[in-house]
């Protein structure tokens, strides 16, 4: 993987800003923040459901392992978004809880 992304020099800015979307919640202390970056975007392969892995990162402690996935190409030819995916790398099941 990591030869992977050595070829493809994956980038972000250097912008340390943090956006927030809603309300955070009463244990919002306890959250732990991960960045991960994908260096030169237009160099990612580009075509129609390939993707790129980060390396595998973890949060809570070491408790759970996950990876970034990105398709630049997208995953479907009538979309125009670059979908971005959250993997869970545990051989658990992960059970988020969210409100709508």
């Amino acid at each position: 993987l990591w030869d992977l992304l050595s070829k493809h020099k994956l980038a972000m800015s250097n912008s340390d800003s943090v956006v927030h979307v809603g309300s955070p919640s009463e244990d919002f202390s306890l959250v732990e923040n991960t960045q991960v970056c994908f260096h030169d975007f237009a160099n990612l392969p580009s075509a129609l459901n390939e993707f790129v892995d980060s390396p595998e990162f973890t949060c809570d402690g070491y408790k759970f392992k996950w990876k970034l996935r990105i398709y630049r190409g997208g995953r479907d030819e009538d979309e125009e978004i670059v979908p971005v995916y959250l993997v869970s790398m545990n051989s658990n099941k992960v059970i988020l809880d969210y409100e709508a």
